[in-house]
Formats: C-alpha cells, structure tokens, sequence
C-alpha cells in the first residue's frame, strides 16, 4: 500500500521546498508536443487540476521515453512527483522523484556542471530527503541530505548549507554497527547516588563495584543490598531505524557480560539474568527475550544473541535482573553491555 501525506505534512513540505520546484522544463522536440503536453500540465498543475495535470505530465514522459531525450524524461517524472506529492501519496511522490535525479547524475560529471545545475542538483538531492524522511527512511535521508550539503559546500551557498544542516539535525539518531547502550560499562560516575542513563524498577542500592575482577574498565553494575529481585533497566529509542523495522529487516545483536559472587561455603549463589523487550511507539509490548539465569562464580559468561526487531518497534528496553538466593547482598552481576543495530541485508 502506498504510504499518504497528510496534509499538515505536505505544507511542511512545501514550506521546506519553496523555491526548489521546477516544473516545465524542456528543451523541446519535433512538434514541439512534448512541450505542449507539459505546459498543459504546469497550467493544471497552478490550478490544483492535479489529476489532470498529472494525466499531461504522464504524456510528456511516454514522449520523452519515444525520442530517448533523458533530459526531458527527468522533468516529466520530477512533475509527476510532485503532483503525488500534492495528492499526499508520498511514496509514489519519491519513486519519481528519485528516478528524475538518478538521470540527471547520469547526465553528466558534476565537476562539469554549472553552477546553476549544480544547485538544480542539491535541490533535487533536498526534494528526495525530505521525502525519505517524512516516509521514515532515515539512512537513506541522511544520506541525500549529504550528497545535497556536498554540493552546497562546493559552490559555497552558505544559506543552503545552513539549512541542509538544520535539517540533518532533525533526523532521530541512528548508526550501524555501534553501541547504542549508554553507560554500558557503569564506568561513569554515580550521579546522586544514581547510576546514569538507568533507572531502578527494583532495588534501590545498584552502584558501582569492583570487589571482583570486571570484564572490563573499572566497575561493574552490582545491585548491592537488595531483596530477592533487583531490576536495573535502560530504555532506547530506535525510532531512527523505522523504515527497516517495518520492512521486517532489522536486526540487533545483544551482549552481556554476567557473573556472581565467588563460591563461599554454606551461601547460595545468587544469579544474574538479561531481558530484552521491544515496544511500539505507545509503550505497548511486542515481544520480550529473556536469557537463562546465569551462576557462574569464577569468570564472566557471555551472553550474545541477534535478534529481528518485530515490526512496529520504536523502543528497545535492556533489564539487568539479580537474584538473591542467600546473604544480604543481590550478587549477580554485569559488565560489558552492547546493543548494536545491523546494516539490514
């Protein structure tokens, strides 16, 4: 199903795109009906006709595709996006939008463009972002937006370049491949006796510690005097991967690091669990993985798994659960988290 505007996103749209739109340009052909068909279309097109126009703009390209002109093809499917820009279908308004601009980059060497077609060029790179974002394809967004401050830096608009960054500003973040749990580690200091970036549900003594040998850097998290269950959790937003989510390709890799107090004489161990939830936009659940209790005493066990985030997604929750089996501390422990979200294949 083609994905639609609504119309306060079209005037955000339009707004960001005021002055960009080109509509009629060609250079013309035998009975000039090329030319014809698209003026009829701009005509339409000024008057909210936009199926009519449409309708001309769809002649025009059939045209142009006839007489292999590539020039007057692109401004025929550039009209043609954006007249589904007007009726709100924003995926067909970039399907054409992005066919229009991988010919003009096929027409010719940047180095060899104008300065007035090299602006043509970054405001067509601009269209095309905008779109992506407001459909959720944020990689794909931010890199259009880039190609688009590219080529405003080569030609020094210092105006465009401003606003391109102010846009690229807007997009929620996301990278593959990286960490995207904050303080994973607990090596930052404690903030009002409050780990940062976490937030207790369960327990209200999880610090810092380091009585046994971390996994790594100095500390650890310790749930310290507890009752039988603490719970550490730690919320993310991965609304920034949104296109792949919903297309059902995204992946993320879990990694923890989990132990207990050593062995003592007479003293259960305690046990140290990891729980992943996924949640929609409204917090609601949508599937949770929960690892194996771990005992291990004497070294840190691993814990990896690749999870596929299920459509939907916008936030990923990380729960650190000890368990008290004896003694007056919660001794599992964790070191060493990372989640990291896969180039989808």
């Amino acid at each position: 199903m083609t994905g639609r505007l609504t119309r306060s996103r079209i005037n955000i749209l339009i707004l960001l795109l005021t002055g960009l739109m080109v509509l009629g340009c060609s250079s013309g052909f035998s009975a000039n009906k090329y030319k014809e068909m698209t003026e009829k279309g701009d005509e339409a097109f000024a008057s909210s006709e936009y199926q009519t126009a449409l309708g001309y703009y769809q002649q025009a390209l059939t045209l142009a595709v006839e007489s292999e002109n590539q020039e007057n093809k692109a401004t025929a499917l550039y009209n043609i996006g954006h007249v589904y820009l007007e009726q709100g279908l924003a995926e067909l308004a970039l399907e054409n939008l992005e066919k229009a601009l991988n010919i003009r980059i096929e027409l010719g060497d940047t180095e060899e463009k104008s300065k007035d077609e090299l602006i043509s060029l970054a405001e067509e790179w601009m269209n095309v972002a905008i779109l992506q974002q407001l459909i959720n394809d944020n990689p794909a967004a931010l890199h259009s937006y880039q190609e688009a401050l590219s080529i405003y830096e080569t030609v020094g608009d210092v105006e465009s370049i401003r606003i391109v960054e102010a846009q690229i500003d807007t997009l929620p973040e996301f990278e593959f491949n990286v960490n995207l749990v904050q303080n994973p580690g607990n090596e930052e200091p404690l903030v009002n006796g409050e780990i940062p970036y976490w937030e207790e549900v369960s327990g209200i003594n999880w610090g810092r510690n380091a009585e046994v040998p971390v996994y790594e850097g100095n500390a650890y998290f310790d749930a310290g005097e507890a009752g039988e269950y603490a719970e550490l959790r730690q919320i993310i937003d991965v609304s920034g991967y949104t296109m792949s989510i919903d297309d059902g390709q995204q992946k993320f890799v879990i990694e923890v690091h989990m132990r207990s107090y050593p062995l003592q004489l007479f003293v259960p161990v305690d046990g140290a669990q990891l729980s992943i939830g996924f949640y929609d936009a409204d917090n609601e659940p949508l599937d949770y993985v929960i690892s194996e209790q771990y005992f291990v005493t004497d070294r840190w066990a691993e814990y990896i798994n690749t999870l596929l985030a299920p459509r939907g997604t916008r936030k990923i929750s990380i729960h650190l659960v000890s368990y008290k089996y004896g003694g007056y501390d919660s001794d599992g422990y964790f070191d060493g988290l990372s989640l990291v979200a896969l180039p989808p294949e």
